[in-house]
This record gives structure tokens, C-alpha cells and sequence, in this order.
């Protein structure tokens, strides 16, 4: 089984510092031409989020609160021997919206062939496949092993097993912050829970910005007579993360 050495990974990593897929027969799409809208690579594109978490470990006996800031931004162009074209996404970390920021990690993004990837420390993701249809559904974790396990703390986890990606929503309205958006496409990233684990994720994309919203639930518990209490409440270790977009160009 394959572990990871990194203290966080991409889904944690937000805290420090082809396809096969199915359709509906929905008729509802998202616009025509929206293949890069719904994340503009451009250089010197940045966003700023700010970041809510909750880092449960040593059987939910520890619980830390944070509140920090990530600012992202396509800094250059890579391009390999195929000719193929990838944009370098620059990530720091604040503690204000503001700053000083400090360069915590460097990821990639490229739209190909109808599909926008994005490489995340060392995990490659299928963030989503065009043409969007409302309920279609892709393996957005294809290109690793979803068994992969994942040091957070001193604990061990595997968060992305069973993670099918899904079209929830389309041309939606929704309000971050002090901010709202038109054109908005929803995406489930994993809902998938037993006794002992949940596996909970979502993301929201704004036309001609890119991602404006992210929720992650990934807790596991060993409390099996928990009955009544919420993830919140029995949780032993894991994670719960809200990014929000505050400020974009």
C-alpha cells in the first residue's frame, strides 16, 4: 500500500503554512465556449481565500481550531516535449488577507482535451470534464492510487477512497462572503459515510474566475454505538476545511 511522506497532501495541504465517465440523459449544460471559463489560465491570475479548519486526532481528545489565508497565482507556462502546455500555480500562506505571504507549494493546471487537471504537491486530480452536464459523474482521483494513505499529525488516514465526482448544480447563483456569483457550476467531489468514516466534499466554480468555494469532511471514528451524535462530536481523527474566496482579479 502506498503511503504518503508529505505532512499534508492537497487536501490537507490548504492547512499548513482518458475519462471514463456517465451521463444522465439531463439536457441541462453548462454554457458552450465554458471549457477555460470556469477556470481562466492566465498568467497573473490570482485568488485569495480565506481558510476555516478543524484537526481532530488522539481519539478526538485534541481538536485545534485555525483560521489562515492562501493565495494562489498562475506564475508561469510549462511546456513539455509533446508540446503540451501546463500553468504554474504559486501557493502561499498568510495569517492575515493581506499578508506577508510565504511560498508553501508549487502546483500545476492545464485544460486538455475537455478536461481540466490539476496536480496538487505530488496527486494529479480531474477537477472537471467537459462538456458539464447536470448529474454526470467522472473518477476524479483516476490518475492515483485512491488507497493512498496520508499522515495528518500524528495520525493516518486514507481520504480518497470512494470518491466519484458529480454535476450537482449549473448556472447556479450563490454568495460567498460579501460577494455573489451568477453562473456558478457545483461539483461534488465525495459523499460516501459508514459507522466508522465519512468522506464528504464539494466545490464551486464562478464563470470567468474559477473556484470561489470548497467544503471537505474527512473523519473517522471508532465509536460504533455513537448513535445520536454528530461527525462533529465523535469524530477520533480528520479534518474539516471551508475555503472561501475573498478577493480574485
Amino acid at each position: 500500500m502506498k503511503k504518503a511522506t508529505s505532512y499534508f497532501l492537497p487536501i490537507f495541504g490548504l492547512l499548513c503554512c482518458v475519462v471514463f465517465h456517465s451521463c444522465s440523459n439531463e439536457s441541462i449544460s453548462a454554457s458552450e465556449g465554458q471549457e477555460e471559463n470556469l477556470y481562466p489560465l492566465e498568467i497573473g491570475k490570482y485568488w485569495i481565500y480565506e481558510v476555516d479548519s478543524v484537526l481532530y486526532s488522539l481519539d478526538g481528545m485534541s481538536v485545534d481550531t485555525s483560521n489562515s489565508f492562501i493565495r494562489e497565482e498562475m506564475t508561469e507556462i510549462l511546456v513539455n516535449d509533446f508540446q503540451d502546455s501546463s500553468y504554474v500555480i504559486t501557493r502561499s500562506f498568510g495569517t492575515t488577507e493581506t499578508g506577508p505571504w510565504a511560498v508553501t507549494d508549487i502546483w500545476t493546471a492545464s485544460i486538455d482535451n475537455g478536461l481540466l487537471t490539476k496536480t496538487e504537491e505530488n496527486l494529479k486530480f480531474l477537477k472537471l470534464s467537459y462538456p458539464l452536464i447536470l448529474n454526470k459523474t467522472w473518477n476524479g482521483n483516476q490518475f492515483f492510487d485512491e488507497n493512498i494513505e496520508v499522515n495528518l499529525g500524528a495520525e493516518t488516514l486514507m481520504p480518497y477512497r470512494n470518491w466519484e465526482s458529480k454535476v450537482l448544480e449549473i448556472d447556479a447563483t450563490t454568495t460567498v462572503g460579501d460577494m455573489t456569483f451568477d453562473q456558478v457550476t457545483r461539483v461534488e467531489l465525495v459523499s460516501d459515510s459508514s459507522f466508522i468514516e465519512l468522506r464528504y466534499g464539494q466545490e464551486w466554480y464562478a464563470e470567468d474566475i474559477g473556484m470561489i468555494k470548497k467544503e471537505l469532511k474527512i473523519l473517522d471514528t471508532q465509536c460504533t454505538s455513537c448513535d445520536g451524535q454528530t461527525w462533529e462530536e465523535k469524530a477520533h481523527k480528520g479534518l474539516i476545511l471551508n475555503m472561501n474566496l475573498i478577493e480574485h482579479n
